[in-house]
């Protein structure tokens, strides 16, 4: 059984227990884009966590990503309750994070970085969840913030910001790129940053994209201060 197999047939059996899943995030995105996505996650309304477990537990070995949020993996696969999360200190890891199985859709989605990936897709049904309009974001071109609030919370977000304006040649959206140069990066350790950086050498058909998306908005400034000394220097 292909993971999408398998996500449907969870799907079927979250349904016959009076829930709900949708397939999140960059699946989703992928999908609209008629581009190949390995990475699938479900999102599971209307379902305790652990009836959740159980329920899985009959499609395979089930393990815990994240006991407070719910998050259990099967195969290559997360399935997750809807989170709420709250900013609790400083740095991109400084959250508090809750399962809650009947948060509205709308709210769940809140929580994610860029409109086109906050777009579900509900398998039994093919209809789209799009409540922040990023599949119009996706046909214009465009790299939105979910929520201007709370964007720069996570200053992971900056470099994903850079990242995903390469790999998709899109436009960054004027307000959340003001948001980006407002936001601090010192708190990110190495391997996140060579994290971003690496999808951008790797998976952008035109790297120079994002770098010069960094050095716009003060990416570069931040972490690659000896790049930015280099700016505007003569080569022969």
């Amino acid at each position: 059984m292909s993971v999408f197999e398998k996500s449907m047939a969870i799907s079927h059996a979250v349904h016959q227990a009076g829930g709900r899943a949708l397939i999140v995030g960059g699946w989703v995105r992928d999908r609209l884009l008629k581009r190949p996505s390995k990475d699938l996650d479900l999102e599971v309304y209307g379902v305790s966590a652990e009836q959740l477990r159980q329920l899985l537990s009959a499609f395979g070995q089930v393990n815990t990503v994240g006991q407070s949020f719910a998050v259990f993996k099967i195969d290559s696969m997360d399935v997750s309750l809807p989170r709420r999360e709250s900013k609790t200190t400083a740095g991109h890891r400084g959250f508090e994070v809750i399962g809650d199985p009947h948060l509205p859709i709308k709210e769940a989605f809140r929580r994610r970085d860029f409109t086109i990936n906050a777009i579900g897709w509900d398998p039994l049904t093919d209809e789209y969840v799009d409540p922040f309009h990023g599949r119009d974001d996706l046909t214009r071109g465009l790299l939105r913030a979910v929520d201007e609030r709370t964007f720069g919370d996570d200053s992971l977000r900056v470099l994903r910001a850079v990242q995903l304006a390469a790999r998709f040649e899109y436009k960054l959206d004027p307000p959340t790129a003001v948001i980006c140069r407002a936001t601090k990066l010192n708190d990110l350790p190495a391997e996140r940053v060579w994290g971003e950086f690496e999808k951008l050498l790797i998976l952008a058909i035109r790297p120079s994209l994002g770098f010069w998306l960094a050095l716009e908005i003060g990416v570069i400034e931040q972490l690659f201060p000896e790049l930015q000394a280099l700016v505007g220097c003569p080569q022969e």
